[in-house]
């Protein structure tokens, strides 16, 4: 069973950043509303054979199977792991992230692509995919606990990291909201918008305000 649980894991993983990616591509590719109902496409189980309808019934068909690995995870770790309290916790969080992100999928083709709803569920994904990389490690290298390990220099970068991981989530989700709003193409010049560093007017300082987030994550980044 332990075997089939470190398949399971690493397929979820895998999953879920093959889930991410279409979903970007779903975005570039304005195939949001290439199925325009939820759940089913097109008031269909196999949607017509179009580009965009494609593009977006992958994203969901893959979704479905991310789902259905989360579910097996959660069960795997329910019947043989229940007394790993850390794993137990990441599989619940893992299984009610999956949902949520389904949910969320819905309700943003309901509300034909608010902004704010795919921020939303770009965010819920990133961090799906950080708890499954957690319940990878807890289970692959659990056996790193019982070797005798100086913890003292990472408890000291412990901070650094948490900053640096939570400055590269600001920044993928201010992009989103960037291209949210429209802003992406708003600043043509570089490294200043129209001569400025702060111009006026709403997507000219979100654009810049994402280019500044991105400079401080690179340098802590490259800090760390």
């Amino acid at each position: 069973m332990a075997l089939i649980y470190k398949i399971v894991a690493l397929l979820s993983l895998v999953v879920s950043f093959i889930q991410i990616t279409l979903g970007g591509f779903v975005r570039a590719s304005e195939s949001g509303l290439g199925c325009p109902d939820w759940p089913l496409c097109h008031g269909q189980i196999i949607p017509p054979m179009e580009f965009h309808t494609l593009i977006e019934y992958s994203h969901r068909l893959n979704g479905s199977v991310l789902g259905i690995l989360v579910t097996t995870l959660l069960i795997i770790c329910l019947m043989n792991y229940r007394s790993e309290k850390r794993l137990t916790i990441a599989n619940y969080s893992a299984f009610g992230l999956v949902v949520g992100a389904g949910i969320l999928g819905g309700i943003t083709v309901i509300t034909e692509l608010a902004w704010w709803i795919r921020l939303i569920h770009l965010g819920i994904a990133q961090i799906l995919a950080a708890c499954l990389m957690y319940i990878v490690w807890e289970f692959l290298f659990a056996n790193v606990r019982n070797v005798h390990i100086d913890l003292s220099p990472i408890r000291a970068w412990k901070w650094k990291m948490v900053l640096c991981l939570s400055l590269v989530f600001l920044l993928m989700l201010s992009g989103s909201y960037m291209v949210g709003i429209g802003a992406s193409s708003s600043c043509s010049s570089w490294p200043l918008c129209k001569g400025l560093s702060i111009p006026e007017g709403l997507t000219y300082q979100v654009h810049m305000g994402h280019r500044y987030i991105s400079v401080l994550s690179l340098a802590f980044v490259g800090y760390v």
